[in-house]
């Protein structure tokens, strides 16, 4: 495939996307500024042989550069054209677009007001450039965001349907990846020194507090001086001296990249002390992590990095892991000097890091991201409400979910949170509810898990329902039969009512809704998918050891272990660890982030128990895992554990017609059925596990339960 890349900006952005379009089958030709070129060349060493260049002489004017651009088009195949950056002359792209339909062009966006929100000046440039900006979203289709947090304010402000892509900001090359050099802790401000950017007075309170603190501290600054504020900057800079601490600069001058990377590799954080309102082209405001991507992010996934954010900052959950977030200097040196005392509390952070870049590297983007030569489901919407929450238990189903249908080409639907209530902000949502109405046709697919607990959601649901569109309802949960509550439940059965199309976990649960969604379509979709990255390196061997993970407020019933004798178990999650009882053979390991998890587990069994009682399954917790498939059951796949489940509940059943686990009747018969257990039989248990992963990684079940509803019925 012939695919064109234009950039004039941001070259680190364009270096990832010519590292993923470049696999076999595809020609890429870049057109740049000699700058972005020398740059690129840079990074892409030897490999930049491998792509057509188009580089904008000194001297020539951007109108001839673009008709050239132009002419290379109509003159070549050319399938794709992604606009990394358009900041000026909108106008001729506008034009360019418009004659040559035969390409898909993809607009990269990067500042949501500068494109729609740009304030009204009596100035003929600014109208000229205004009016390009109209005519060039009239011809574009397609458009593209690096941060999927941008995507629910970008859909309130279409009033056309465009194709939607996420496209990140960088990738991970593991391969050049290099640990920190030892010393003292070193952490980097990385970009251009500019107070639209960046508040720098904090950089100089950290430093300045970390001296007073005795706490051994090294700042360095890796980015080029903007006008005076930035030349100030580096002159206080360079004059600090400190006897603990030292603050670094690199010149008056554009970094190489050379010089940039060996930088960021040493450092053990990146500082990112970013002034979250900021302004863009022709002073538009901007709110960065809300309207405007952040470089520093796509750095931290470049270098496989821990990041040091402010409260004001938002951060996509994914990423919260891996980094500090500070409300205020005082308490981040406070942190800091947790760190320099206890060395090893930076492992987490360095695990984390490494686990965030690991789902950037090319292989799995290509895997992850219905990018753009990938298959396309036209009229296939998804309600995307969980991505940017942060998940410490099962909740990481909901946001696979959405991340597996995103990959398979199904558009997202997002109506923006509004963390402050008001007049003002429900109508903001409510002004998005009817875009996506607009937007949505009679005829398309729509996709949304239940529970739905915000009220617009489940009313865009129902309002698309009755424009025709074909609407399906994942039941995750039923909180109402989880809690015993009656009316809770009659609400919660009376909305799915309004729906035709239901995926349920299994036939138990199946059994149980069918008589009251009697004019319903169900299909089962399985254990939930569950996209981690397992790296067991060896597997557990046959002992009396028992894991169990899981929410330990619905699982009362772990205090009651210790009567359990010849078990040892390792308990995993809860927001409060239960007192450890001293002598007895039950370990709390505290909550672990859900992505990194698999590869924690202890114990040669995985337990699915809940309720108030080793001896039966009691309590509404209990009785709920009669028809419900819980996140830990493919927790524990992935883990290579086999699987403690109770009889006569729907994991029982799947663990003994999959021959991967031991069914129970009570907790206390563990130790008599592990002792007459053989290795034989514990290793083919193993083996059998192993032949389910391949489904719950990738979310086959889901699929095809989504294909079965689509079939005549």
């Amino acid at each position: 495939m012939q695919i064109a890349i234009y950039d004039t900006e941001h070259f680190e952005v364009t270096y990832g996307f010519i590292r993923l379009w470049d696999k076999p089958g595809n020609a890429i030709t870049i057109f740049t500024t000699f700058h972005c070129y020398e740059v690129l060349k840079e990074m892409l060493g030897n490999d930049h042989h491998k792509f057509r260049w188009q580089v904008r002489r000194e001297g020539q004017g951007y109108a001839e550069f673009i008709e050239g651009f132009g002419r290379f088009l109509q003159q070549q195949t050319t399938a794709l054209v992604i606009y990394t950056t358009i900041s000026n002359n909108h106008i001729l792209h506008a034009k360019l677009v418009r004659q040559n339909r035969q390409c898909r062009f993809v607009l990269v966006v990067h500042a949501l007001n500068a494109l729609f929100h740009m304030p009204f000046r009596m100035n003929l440039r600014h109208m000229v450039r205004k009016w390009g900006q109209h005519q060039l979203m009239k011809a574009i289709r397609e458009l593209a965001l690096l941060e999927p947090a941008l995507s629910g304010p970008l859909v309130d402000q279409l009033k056309t349907h465009y194709r939607l892509h996420y496209l990140p900001g960088a990738v991970y090359e593991p391969d050049n990846h290099i640990p920190p050099s030892p010393g003292p802790l070193r952490l980097v401000v990385a970009g251009s020194i500019d107070k639209e950017r960046r508040d720098y007075e904090e950089v100089f309170a950290l430093i300045d507090q970390a001296e007073a603190s005795q706490l051994p501290l090294e700042l360095v600054l890796v980015g080029q001086p903007v006008g005076d504020y930035g030349k100030r900057i580096m002159e206080r800079a360079n004059a600090w001296q400190g006897k603990l601490c030292k603050l670094k600069t690199m010149g008056d001058s554009f970094v190489p990249f050379s010089q940039f990377r060996v930088e960021l590799e040493n450092a053990d954080f990146f500082f990112l002390p970013v002034c979250t309102n900021s302004l863009a082209y022709d002073h538009t405001p901007e709110v960065y992590g809300q309207t405007k991507s952040t470089g520093n992010i796509f750095d931290a996934i470049r270098f496989a990095k821990p990041i040091i954010y402010p409260s004001r900052l938002t951060v996509h959950a994914s990423m919260q892991d891996s980094g500090i977030r500070y409300s205020n200097i005082p308490d981040l040196v406070n942190r800091l000097a947790e760190l320099v005392r206890e060395p090893g509390l930076m492992v987490p952070f360095r695990e984390a890091a490494r686990y965030n870049s690991d789902q950037y590297t090319i292989s799995k983007l290509w895997a992850m991201l219905p990018l753009l030569d990938q298959p396309h489901q036209p009229n296939h919407f998804f309600l995307r409400a969980f991505h940017q929450e942060s998940f410490t238990h099962g909740g990481i189903g909901m946001q696979d979910i959405e991340a597996i249908l995103e990959r398979e080409g199904w558009q997202g639907v997002e109506i923006p949170d509004q963390p402050v209530l008001g007049p003002f902000n429900y109508f903001k949502r409510w002004r998005s509810l009817q875009a996506w109405l607009r937007t949505i046709p009679a005829g398309a697919w729509f996709f949304i898990q239940f529970p739905t607990y915000a009220y617009l959601h489940r009313r865009l649901a129902l309002e698309l329902k009755k424009k025709g569109v074909k609407v399906v309802v994942l039941v995750a949960d039923l909180d109402g039969l989880r809690d015993q509550d009656e009316e809770k439940l009659k609400q919660e059965l009376n909305q799915l009512r309004g729906f035709d199309h239901f995926v349920v976990h299994n036939e138990r649960m199946q059994q149980w809704l069918q008589p009251h969604l009697p004019d319903g379509r169900l299909s089962c979709q399985g254990p939930f998918a569950y996209l981690a990255d397992p790296q067991v390196s060896k597997r557990p061997q046959l002992s009396p050891s028992i894991c169990f993970a899981g929410n330990l407020e619905k699982a009362p019933f772990v205090h009651q272990l210790q009567r359990i004798q010849g078990v040892e178990f390792h308990i995993y999650g809860g927001e409060k660890q239960p007192d450890q009882v001293p002598g007895t053979p039950i370990h709390y390991h505290g909550t672990v982030p859900p992505r990194t998890l698999i590869n924690k587990l202890r114990g040669s069994f995985g337990l699915v128990w809940d309720g108030t009682s080793c001896e039966r399954l009691e309590g509404g917790y209990g009785r709920y895992l009669e028809i419900n498939f819980p996140h830990k059951l493919s927790l524990y796949i992935l883990a290579g554990l086999p699987i403690l489940a109770p009889a006569g509940t729907a994991t029982g059943d799947f663990v003994e017609a999959k021959k991967i686990g031991l069914v129970i009747r009570s907790l206390n018969e563990i130790p008599g059925l592990i002792n007459t257990l053989s290795a034989e039989n514990y290793s083919l248990m193993q083996e059998n596990l192993l032949g389910l992963v391949p489904s719950i990684l990738s979310g086959t079940g889901l699929l095809k339960a989504l294909e079965e509803l689509k079939e005549p019925g």
